[in-house]
């Protein structure tokens, strides 16, 4: 019975699997490029996923593309579930309707500004409870999004890297180059090329 791997690295492939998982609270998020899809007989789990709490009930299949960070807080119940992943490029070849790929695909930005608000404390102590439930800091996990953004821009457009990096938030061609290969492992046009193999730019 498979669980979360704690000593994986970011980006770490799964590859194309459908396997039976042991529910566990999960003590940093995992990101990885496939769309992963999730399904309980019983009990529930319960994500921060991309900045969003999400629970996950029995009998509904939720689907979400894993490069965004996720990771199990709370669960409900000791009953394996299913999980299957799916490598993005796949998926994008399956013929899906647009607006359902880009809904799998799609992310949300946030600032410490806006979660102290929601909360109603200030924002340095937002910022620490920040890195407390998510592992990383507001800053690291600004760039990991825009990288997941970038990523899927990269593999859905035809739009040119300069353009894609301003999208995405970067204020600079050198510095998103940079960001993306330290956490992607390779530069956005190789990552491109590996995903839509006849991207010309």
């Amino acid at each position: 019975m498979k669980r979360f791997d704690t000593t994986r690295a970011a980006f770490s492939p799964y590859g194309f699997t459908c396997e039976q998982w042991t529910p566990t609270r999960m003590t940093r998020p995992d990101r990885h490029n496939e769309i992963e899809m999730n399904l309980l007989a019983s009990g529930s789990l319960t994500y921060l996923l991309g900045g969003h709490r999400t629970t996950l009930e029995p009998g509904k299949l939720a689907i979400f593309w894993a490069a965004i960070p996720h990771q199990i807080v709370e669960i409900e119940g000791e009953t394996p579930y299913f999980v299957t992943t799916v490598p993005l490029s796949e998926f994008l070849r399956a013929g899906f309707d647009l607006s359902f790929v880009n809904r799998v695909l799609q992310g949300e930005l946030i600032t410490s500004q806006s979660i102290a608000e929601a909360m109603g404390v200030q924002a340095n102590y937002a910022m620490n409870l920040f890195r407390k439930t998510f592992g990383t800091t507001m800053t690291g996990f600004i760039i990991q999004h825009r990288i997941s953004h970038a990523q899927r821009l990269l593999v859905t457009t035809d739009e040119a890297i300069l353009n894609i990096a301003l999208y995405a938030g970067f204020q600079s061609l050198s510095r998103f180059n940079e960001a993306f290969k330290a956490a992607c492992g390779c530069a956005p046009r190789e990552f491109r090329k590996t995903h839509r193999p006849t991207a010309t730019n």
